[in-house]
């Protein structure tokens, strides 16, 4: 393949990679800005040939004793797009992340004010 046939290869994989991973932010009307996909294109052309094996599911590679072991984070996305986004990817699957609040009069569990004066009445009695 020639140059130029590289790079819009990586042009056209790099639109459709972040189609599918900004396919929420598309949805609610972002489009893609041609920095997003320069990014992009220019992290694919970087990324060594064992991390697209990696992707295909390899776990480790092992050439004449060097040993290169992948964790499940993909490496698909630009690390600079993955900031932008606020995006954490594992196994190309957004992660999410979140937190709830539980309120004291819906579960069974005693409040920590409530139970040190609980704790107090008992040594009373």
């Amino acid at each position: 393949m020639s140059s130029e046939d590289v790079k819009t290869k990586a042009v056209n994989n790099s639109i459709a990679k972040l189609k599918q991973i900004l396919k929420p932010e598309i949805e609610q009307g972002y489009e893609l800005e041609i920095e997003d996909v320069a990014l992009q294109a220019v992290w694919m052309l970087k990324v060594d040939d064992s991390f697209q094996r990696a992707e295909m599911g390899a776990t480790y590679i092992a050439v004449d004793g060097i040993m290169l072991m992948f964790s499940g984070k993909d490496n698909t996305l630009s690390p600079d797009i993955a900031n932008k986004f606020g995006i954490s990817l594992f196994n190309g699957v957004r992660r999410k992340a979140g937190s709830y609040r539980i309120a004291h009069s819906t579960n069974y569990r005693i409040p920590v004010s409530d139970s040190q004066k609980l704790a107090s009445q008992r040594v009373n009695d």
